[in-house]
């Protein structure tokens, strides 16, 4: 309905956000959702561009709690690493593409400038805290137990099943320079994200059983 309403008005171009999931071999529920929509736009007739970032900076933001609470990330992703993206990159990415001359009718993989481990993501929230955070490996039902403990749905802990899935199988280890080459300088780092961030990872008050709010 978005894209025939589009046509009407003459839109000469449409930049889809899409996932990094839609691009993987057997992607996800959430990445098959994508990947079809990625579909219906390349054939409506409209022109077009993809963009396919990996994981946000933000997503850093479901550990929140546990790091306030336990100073710990709970997280089933193993050794795996990841270039985490600032989404204000995706931001002025696909502003360039709607307002500049770039390739349409193409599909753009975006990440941060460096690959991480979730070990390494809880040093670098370490050095913004000024306090130790460690990572815990966990299966996926611990995953699951903390998730509800830390107030995350259900269908957004399957989400996140499935990513973690991905990132434990080496499929997010990649980098590109693609966020440089479009906007012309390097993408913020996760190190950025965090040191800005920082006060959502602080205990802010307390109830009377103990549970940080």
């Amino acid at each position: 309905n978005l894209l025939e309403e589009a046509k009407r008005s003459n839109v000469r171009l449409v930049v889809k956000l899409s996932r990094f999931e839609a691009g993987l071999r057997s992607p996800s529920r959430n990445g098959t959702v994508h990947h079809d929509r990625e579909e219906i736009l390349k054939q409506s007739g409209l022109s077009w561009a993809i963009l396919r970032p990996t994981l946000l900076s933000n997503m850093a933001l479901i550990w929140a709690r546990s790091v306030a609470r336990d100073r710990v990330i709970y997280c089933p992703g193993g050794g795996g690493k990841v270039a985490p993206i600032d989404p204000r990159d995706v931001a002025l990415v696909a502003a360039r593409l709607l307002t500049q001359d770039w390739h349409e009718g193409e599909t753009y993989t975006l990440t941060g400038p460096e690959l991480l481990s979730m070990d390494q993501m809880a040093g670098v929230l370490s050095k913004y805290l000024d306090k130790p955070v460690q990572f815990v490996a966990v299966t996926e039902p611990e995953f699951i137990r903390e998730s509800t403990r830390n107030g995350i749905s259900d269908e957004g802990t399957k989400k996140w099943l499935e990513i973690f899935k991905a990132v434990r199988q080496g499929k997010c280890s990649y980098l590109t320079d693609t966020v440089e080459r479009i906007t012309g300088r390097r993408p913020h780092s996760f190190g950025a994200w965090c040191h800005e961030h920082i006060a959502a990872f602080q205990p802010r008050a307390m109830v009377e059983d103990g549970a940080y709010i």
